[in-house]
């Protein structure tokens, strides 16, 4: 459709992933799985982001993705 559901926003110098965010009524699509694709491809040597703690949802997201808590 015309919508716009989620976005994502990448910093290829530092390898980050800066922002991902998908509209709650589009979350367990696959859209965020298709952006955070689309964010390996374009960092295929690694990424990494940072999440606040509270935010169980996206840590789970993060988590099935092959991402590991670090400090």
């Amino acid at each position: 459709g015309e919508t716009l559901v989620g976005f994502l926003a990448l910093k290829p110098a530092s390898a980050c992933l800066d922002q991902l965010f998908i509209q709650p009524e589009a979350q367990g699509r696959g859209i965020g799985a298709a952006l955070l694709g689309f964010a390996r491809e374009r960092l295929p040597d690694g990424l990494w982001l940072g999440t606040a703690a509270r935010n169980v949802g996206a840590r789970r997201f993060y988590e099935r993705h092959g991402f590991r808590l670090a400090e």
